[in-house]
This record gives C-alpha cells, sequence and structure tokens, in this order.
C-alpha cells in the first residue's frame, strides 16, 4: 500500500519536474515586456485594457480588410521532429473576408533557411470569425526534412473587427518526445551572399518569361515601352549582386504590369527580429516623409518632425525607389501611398536591407533647424 502510494507521488512529481523543464521558445510570448520582440505588422498594439492573464495583452483592430497582425520566427533546434502551438484569442464582430479562411486567427508557416514554405501552406492553430470570449486554441506540427525554422501568426487575415491574443506557446520536441530550446540563427543584416552575373542574368530571364504570361501585360503601358524597361533593368547586372540588390532591378519591371495580384515576395525578411526593421511609424505626403508615432528607440523624433535623410540618402530618392516599383492595378497611385504610409519598415527592408543602426537627418516640428539622429 505505502509503496503504491510512494510510486504514485513520484510519477505526479516526475510529470511536475518534466512540464516545469519545458520550454515556451517564443520571447515575450505574454506581451508583459513590450521589447520589441514581436513584428507588428499594420496595426496592433501592447494594451492593458482586455487580456486573459497579467496586465498586457495584443489588440489588432481594423476596419478596412487587410492582413494585419503580429508575427515571431524561431529557429529550429538540432533533431527537431515535432513542434506543439498554443494561445488564446478573443474577436469582436470579426467579419469574414472573401476567403473562408479570412478571418481572425492563431496560425504558423514552417520554413526553410530562407523563409520560404517548407510545407506547401499556412497552418492553421485556430480561427474565429464573429464575437467570442478567450477561447483557447493548440494545434501540433510534424516537422520534414528541410525546415528550418517556423513563423508564428497572431492576426486579422485580410477581413475586418477586433481580436486580442495573450498567452502564445510555441514548444519543440525531438523523437523521444523531449523539449528543445530553441536553435540558433546568425542574423547579419547586410552581409547577405552574392550572386554571380550569370546566375542573375538567367534569374531574371525566367521571371520575364513568368512574366510575359500575364493576360493583359499592355494594358497599361505599351509592349515598346516594356521591352524599354526590360532591357534597362537587365543591363543593370554588370556584377555580381546579393538578393536585395537584385530586388530593386527585378521589382520596377513587374510593377509595370499594373496589376497589385503580379508581385515579387521576399520572405527573406521573415528570418530577421523585429529590431531590425526601422521602428518609426511614419507618413508620406507630398513626397516628404513626417513621424506619426515616436517611441522610446528614437526618442528624439516627435510627431511631426519631418526626416530629410536616411542612412545618408535623401528621403526623395527613398520615396522614388519605394514607391515606383509598387504593384497597383492601373494608375491607382493611391494604393500604391498607402502600402507605402502602412508599411515603410518592410519596404525600406527590402529595398535597402535589414540595418543595425539608423543615421537620421530631420526637422523638429514647425522647426526649420536640422538636426542629426544619433
Amino acid at each position: 500500500m505505502y509503496k503504491s502510494i510512494f510510486l504514485f507521488l513520484s510519477m505526479i512529481s516526475l510529470s511536475i519536474n518534466s512540464f516545469a523543464q519545458s520550454k515556451n521558445v517564443l520571447k515575450d510570448p505574454d506581451f508583459e515586456n513590450n521589447n520589441n520582440e514581436w513584428t507588428i505588422l499594420n496595426v496592433g498594439d501592447y494594451q492593458t485594457e482586455v487580456v486573459k492573464s497579467g496586465s498586457v495583452a495584443i489588440k489588432v483592430s481594423q476596419v478596412t480588410p487587410r492582413f494585419s497582425g503580429i508575427t515571431q520566427t524561431i529557429a529550429f533546434p538540432e533533431r527537431i521532429n515535432r513542434v506543439e502551438v498554443s494561445g488564446w484569442m478573443k474577436t469582436e464582430n470579426v467579419v469574414r473576408g472573401f476567403s473562408p479562411y479570412w478571418m481572425a486567427c492563431i496560425a504558423v508557416e514552417i520554413q526553410d533557411e530562407y523563409g520560404q514554405l517548407a510545407k506547401e501552406e499556412v497552418s492553421l492553430v485556430g480561427q474565429q470569425k464573429g464575437s467570442t470570449g478567450w477561447t483557447f486554441y493548440k494545434n501540433s506540427y510534424e516537422i520534414s526534412k528541410g525546415a528550418s525554422q517556423i513563423k508564428v501568426f497572431g492576426f486579422l487575415s485580410n477581413c475586418t473587427g477586433t481580436v486580442w491574443f495573450d498567452d502564445l506557446k510555441v514548444f519543440f520536441f525531438n523523437e523521444a518526445g523531449d523539449t528543445l530550446a530553441a536553435g540558433l540563427k546568425s542574423i547579419e543584416g547586410n552581409k547577405l551572399p552574392q550572386y554571380s552575373k550569370n546566375q542573375l542574368q538567367s534569374d531574371y530571364l525566367e521571371m520575364i518569361s513568368y512574366l510575359k504570361s500575364h493576360p493583359a501585360l499592355y494594358e497599361f503601358t505599351s509592349e515598346k515601352e516594356f521591352e524599354k524597361l526590360i532591357s534597362l533593368q537587365y543591363n543593370k547586372i554588370k556584377d555580381s549582386l546579393n538578393l536585395t540588390e537584385f530586388y530593386s532591378i527585378c521589382s520596377p519591371v513587374v510593377s509595370k504590369a499594373g496589376c497589385s495580384h503580379t508581385l515579387l515576395i521576399d520572405r527573406r525578411l521573415s528570418i530577421l527580429p523585429a529590431s531590425s526593421f526601422f521602428p518609426l511609424h511614419v507618413y508620406f505626403e507630398n513626397e516628404r516623409m513626417y513621424v506619426v508615432k515616436s517611441n522610446e528607440i528614437i526618442s528624439e523624433l516627435t510627431p511631426g518632425s519631418e526626416i530629410i535623410e536616411m542612412n545618408g540618402k535623401p528621403v526623395s530618392e527613398i520615396y522614388s525607389m519605394i514607391y515606383n516599383s509598387i504593384p497597383a492595378d492601373g494608375y491607382n497611385n493611391s494604393g500604391k501611398l498607402w502600402y507605402l504610409n502602412n508599411s515603410f519598415s518592410y519596404f525600406y527592408a527590402l529595398y535597402y536591407g535589414a540595418q543595425e543602426r539608423y543615421t537620421l537627418k530631420y526637422k523638429p516640428y514647425n522647426k526649420e533647424e536640422v538636426k542629426h539622429v544619433p
């Protein structure tokens, strides 16, 4: 009898110890630290009014359908066999988008080392529409060969309404069922591999071949003008380049198609931490850049400050490079400006690379005096 009780208590103790040693590999999983570990796309606020536990949760709210929310990418360790993802979600007046999958969701992408999908599609942990109380969602995924990392999403997926996220968890397991710590990822913003001139020219021509299968390629640009641009960009490949440089050559050609559904996606950015992206929310008006919302990272720039130079490049040059390469339907210039104002940090990293630091030249609000950071 006593022996049985002892064995039973020992099993409970072993179970508790094993659970205690399980490591949630997400950084700031309950959002209590607000330490820039999560990347916010379009909208997402750390708030204290509605929480599942603790004092902070993430709120994503929008009245226009778009893909908005939070993401975090974690590298896989060696010998990983399975990943388990869970979290809490609460919704209010979420109206589903055109696709049956466009709702509030917790989801994951299993990616290779370049941020490309290692599985064929995004995997849902849980999704919801309408108004619901705090609901717990959980799912697990087998990890196949070639997968290097997992990207976790808390999103309003091209839909409207409000969603809150709290207490997200990701656990890694080996084949024996033991939990593993996160893997190590060497992220060096601008130290990108170079590709030979021949490789880049071959890829460029392959891209053009795919692009010419577009059913209305010359609807907004004449064939003669399009061919002239194709040759102009091709001739810019004079030597080896990294992918960021190559992307800036290819994207103006793709955007010339005048189709918002025809675009180049560079998933390499998904492997970078949020701290790699420009930290200020900015707004463009008449090709000039103004700070909308400041933060503690660059506290000198208060709302209304005008940034006139970034890392030695005039804002006018940066604006021209990015704006002219954003895809839009036909002559819909307002759509280009909307994307630029809502996702400037993303586009800047696409065309200029993720930076470890930013040097800025700016004018404080309502002043002509030019200042510098740092």
